[in-house]
């Protein structure tokens, strides 16, 4: 007994999967015949919707109680044919053209007596193709149109429709397809324009990735250099000071490494944009300051950092020009500085009737008098319109960069 309910178990889940897998692949053959059929009906271009529906329309209006001239069987099949007709030519317009020449011509053959409804079908063909940009059928069409006016006109003139009706008639349906296949070309014309964006956009954004990389490691490739090589000299080194100059060094070029990595990525994030950093431009001023005090602490130095009246709004580009100098400060005075304590840099705005101004003030202890201006700091002062000097005021080396308010760039780039 133990052994049938376990067959028995075994045999209901078999047939609950068989169940299980029949109604998946019943759901999934559902939906790729709606689909087919869906896609059947709205068309490959996006003319055929409307046209399609308008179809509809002119084929259901056209069989509305009263519509019929007679009630004999064969002219209501003709009648009936001319609607299914219009439908027909909005799949099918170079058939429907055949098919409705071949009735246009029976029903004047029959009924030369009453109006021939087998015209509308031809004509609704003739908008379709121009509309989907088929010009040598669509010319073709007219000239069966008029023919089959002639022949109209020459059986029964006071009931077929005259040359100026189908002029008249055949202009609105040319405005009607013109204006679908106008809309169907501006369409696609932005849709590869978009294309065209899109292939270019992916195109930088793959350059930008390859020239992170490699912007990425030439900046760790030669941070490392460098860093291996003061390490090298560090080792040979054999008084204390020495050795405190060279890890004051090699802190800051470990900070200026992580700098400029952080820069690289903030680059690559503004381009594929992705949110941005919360850190207004002030907050990142203030950071980075520390980042490099931070750095100099960690090879010996104390540096004291002094601030005073920061615009609550500080423009990136000189933000950036200012922490320049400050590292090159920062660097001087731990490759010259005789002692480390008694360092300090201080950074003051002055605000004035004129705009702001700017002073950053570096010091650190010597033993000589010996003089020299620090070159990079005083080429970025005289492209920003500033000055760059140096003193010694009690053993101590003073470096003093000062940057007007008539600065063009401080004026446009502080408020």
């Amino acid at each position: 007994m133990v052994e049938s309910a376990k067959n028995l178990s075994t045999q209901s889940g078999s047939s609950k999967q068989w169940i299980r897998m029949w109604g998946h692949r019943s759901y999934t053959g559902v939906r790729r015949i709606l689909k087919t059929i869906s896609q059947f009906l709205l068309g490959s271009q996006f003319v055929d919707a409307p046209l399609r529906v308008l179809a509809l329309v002119l084929a259901i209006s056209s069989v509305l109680p009263g519509a019929a001239e007679s009630r004999e069987p064969m002219y209501l099949v003709l009648f009936y044919l001319s609607s299914a007709l219009i439908i027909l030519a909005a799949f099918y317009p170079g058939r429907s053209v055949i098919v409705g020449v071949g009735l246009f011509v029976a029903h004047l053959v029959m009924y030369p007596e009453f109006l021939n409804p087998l015209q509308e079908g031809i004509e609704f063909a003739y908008v379709v193709l121009l509309a989907k940009g088929r010009w040598r059928l669509a010319l073709g069409v007219t000239a069966a149109a008029v023919g089959l006016t002639w022949v109209g006109q020459s059986i029964q003139p006071e009931v077929s429709a005259s040359f100026l009706e189908l002029t008249f008639s055949w202009g609105l349906s040319s405005v009607l397809a013109l204006t679908g296949l106008l809309l169907e070309h501006r369409i696609w014309q932005e849709i590869h324009r978009r294309e065209a964006v899109a292939i270019s956009h992916a195109q930088d954004i793959q350059r930008l990735r390859i020239q992170f990389a490699v912007d990425a490691h030439d900046t760790i490739s030669h941070g490392l250099a460098t860093q291996n090589a003061v390490m090298r000299v560090l080792k040979r080194e054999k008084t204390s000071s020495t050795i405190q100059h060279g890890l004051g060094e090699l802190a800051m070029l470990n900070e200026r490494v992580q700098q400029d990595l952080r820069a690289l990525l903030h680059r690559l994030i503004q381009v594929q944009a992705y949110p941005a950093p919360t850190l207004s431009p002030r907050q990142h001023f203030l950071q980075a300051l520390d980042s490099l005090i931070a750095a100099a602490d960690a090879g010996g130095y104390a540096i004291d950092l002094g601030l005073d009246n920061i615009p609550d709004e500080l423009d990136t580009v000189l933000s950036d020009q200012i922490l320049a100098i400050v590292r090159e400060l920062v660097t001087n005075i731990v490759k010259h500085s005789d002692g480390p304590d008694g360092c300090s840099i201080a950074i003051c705005f002055d605000k004035t009737l004129q705009g702001i101004g700017l002073k950053i003030t570096a010091e650190n202890p010597v033993s000589s008098d010996q003089l020299f201006l620090p070159y990079t700091v005083s080429a970025r002062a005289q492209r920003m319109g500033g000055t760059c000097r140096s003193t010694l005021h009690d053993a101590k080396f003073v470096v003093t960069v000062t940057i007007p308010p008539s600065s063009p760039e401080t004026e446009a780039s502080l408020t």
